[in-house]
């Protein structure tokens, strides 16, 4: 697996399909004709590597996808502030890191607490512009039962995580908005894939080549159980294992890209995209043991943190942005595509995308099942502080993606630039998590 692995942390060569002025917006409608309705659709636990576009193992998963992403624009070095649901969603959609508002998402049943009220997402902006909003989820994370659903109108609680039944609530929602002539927000959350990968008929040809193994992986627990086992596996248990996750996850993929292209057919027919801005985005990726771990909520690297953007409308110029972006740029970025203020706004510190300067520094956190873990990427450069095991890691993205190569020197000057700014985040972040016995940098920059 590490040599899939090496080959991913080397992106192919994006395709510039037009100019990307540096400093400018990078989305452009043609005779600067601006949408009237938004379309969210939102991918839980979605790799950014084992999408087709940014994927070089030669395995294809997502085609219908790809088509689409190309004839948008697509965020090419694009990151999320967390690495699961409740703290990376509420920081998407309302457009700033948590750390920063004085409340931060725990995983920890012991200290877990609903997101307070008053939050200036995204639906609550579009709502103050006349837009009706709905969002359908499956995924209690994103959802009122955390106080994660503020802004819109109505929420649907969806009965199935299957995205075939959520593209079909999500069609009824279409349909009983587009006679109002009310401009409208829809926001579909997709859970396909997630633990467990479920099997559907007709996507097993991968699995079924592989030996039976002794493991419950259609079960939410018995996938969970792995983790526990994997440090007592052979060798061959875990290629086993993880030929088993990986056909498992990537089956579900195919499924996901079939049920898209169907349902996109359909709201094409039936014009709901005549007049509509789309906007394919992922909360987090997943981890397949690379630091000892399987699914995600445990660390900040690559595997779970990178993450994909794509801007997609009928009059909307094709391009594949390289800059840097990060998730709380969606929210100036669709204000702006609507006409809608967002730059200059204090509670909005992040950027419409294209404007944001080359050498902007990008954080994520999480609290989490490794505890409290804060990063940043910088010109290419990451490092992640560790506040529970006091343990600092870096890594240079520009020729090592994935993430791989620990290369963490205390008397590097990269190191410790990095470190003054991820300090920042480190007094953020401290007082919303001290229940956990949080320890200084055992060997920090000079």
């Amino acid at each position: 697996m590490l040599g899939w692995w090496l080959a991913c942390a080397r992106d192919p060569d994006p395709l510039e399909l037009r100019p990307d002025p540096v400093g400018e917006p990078a989305l452009l409608f043609e005779g600067d004709v601006r949408p009237t309705n938004l379309l969210f659709v939102s991918f839980d636990t979605t790799r950014r590597d084992h999408l087709d576009p940014y994927a070089v193992d030669g395995v294809p998963r997502t085609d219908f996808l790809a088509a689409r992403f190309a004839e948008g624009v697509m965020l090419d070095d694009h990151v999320q502030c967390s690495n699961w649901t409740y703290a990376s969603t509420s920081c998407t959609l309302r457009g700033r890191d948590m750390e920063e508002t004085g409340f931060y998402p725990k995983l920890s049943s012991r200290t877990r607490a609903p997101l307070p009220d008053g939050q200036p997402t995204l639906a609550r902006r579009l709502g103050e512009a006349g837009f009706d909003s709905v969002l359908l989820s499956s995924n209690e994370w994103l959802s009122p039962t955390w106080n994660n659903a503020q802004g819109y109108d109505e929420f649907v609680e969806l009965a199935s995580g299957d995205s075939r039944t959520a593209l079909a609530a999500a069609l009824v929602e279409l349909r009983d908005r587009w006679e109002s002539g009310v401009p409208w927000f829809v926001h579909v959350h997709l859970v396909d894939p997630h633990p467990p990968y479920t099997l559907h008929a007709g996507y097993t040809d991968e699995i079924d080549l592989l030996p039976t193994v002794p493991w419950d992986l259609d079960s939410h627990g018995g996938h969970y159980d792995t983790l526990a086992e994997w440090p007592t596996m052979t060798e061959q248990q875990h290629q086993e294992l993880l030929a088993q996750l990986h056909a498992r996850y990537n089956a579900e993929l195919r499924y996901l890209d079939d049920q898209i292209e169907a349902w996109w057919a359909t709201i094409d027919d039936e014009r709901y995209l005549e007049d509509t801005l789309v906007v394919f985005w992922n909360d987090h990726g997943e981890q397949f043991f690379e630091r000892g771990n399987q699914t995600h909520a445990h660390r900040l690297n690559a595997e779970e943190n990178d993450a994909f953007a794509v801007f997609w409308a009928r009059n909307l110029q094709p391009v594949r942005h390289a800059g840097p972006t990060h998730s709380v740029d969606l929210v100036p970025t669709v204000l702006d595509a609507f006409g809608l203020p967002a730059e200059g706004d204090p509670e909005l510190p992040g950027y419409i995308v294209g404007t944001a300067p080359t050498s902007r520094p990008r954080f994520a956190a999480t609290v989490a099942r490794q505890g409290p873990l804060v990063s940043v990427i910088q010109n290419g450069q990451k490092l992640v502080y560790d506040m529970d095991q006091g343990r600092l890691t870096q890594f240079d993205r520009t020729r090592d993606r994935a993430e791989l190569e620990e290369r963490y020197d205390r008397d590097d000057p990269v190191a410790g630039t990095l470190w003054r700014l991820l300090e920042t985040r480190v007094d953020l972040l401290k007082p919303l998590a001290s229940e956990w016995n949080l320890r200084n940098p055992e060997d920090p920059p000079r």
